[in-house]
């Protein structure tokens, strides 16, 4: 987490897409390491192996788990926020774009390293994240009617 903090805390808010790409680059490269993938995959197993009662459903634990998702949504909610207030990103709902995103991050890292999935270098995931949201977070053109 406190490498995460360094990265949020030398953002330059750029460009959408150059900066969303930027940002999630560096993102990925303080998660994609060996130490972080298997905190990230036990946390999928415990969260996924969820009961409704039982050992596992306890409130204190389920926290724990997901302490690394939330604070990273945190950070991406406060950038996209920003990036919206300075007209750079068009005004969506930040939280949830911050949680997808997260989602998005988490579930392909977790899932790198397995034989039958599509292995992307860290640029090509940040690139394609970027470009998939940044059409729809980029300020859309004013049409105006020429007849």
């Amino acid at each position: 987490m406190a490498q995460l903090d360094e990265v949020f805390a030398q953002e330059r808010y750029e460009d959408g897409e150059t900066g969303l790409a930027r940002l999630l680059k560096r993102i990925v490269t303080v998660l994609d390491t060996p130490r972080a993938v298997s905190l990230l995959r036990i946390m999928h197993q415990i969260v996924g192996s969820r009961e409704p009662s039982g050992a596992l459903s306890n409130q204190e634990e389920q926290r724990s788990t997901s302490i690394l998702a939330k604070h990273l949504m945190a950070h991406l909610g406060k950038y996209f926020e920003s990036q919206m207030t300075r007209g750079i990103l068009r005004p969506v709902k930040a939280g949830l774009t911050a949680y997808l995103i997260t989602s998005i991050l988490i579930s392909t890292i977790v899932g790198r390293g397995q034989s039958h999935r599509i292995q992307p270098s860290h640029e090509e995931l940040a690139e394609m994240i970027a470009t998939l949201y940044c059409y729809g977070l980029l300020p859309r053109e004013e049409q105006t009617d020429t007849t």
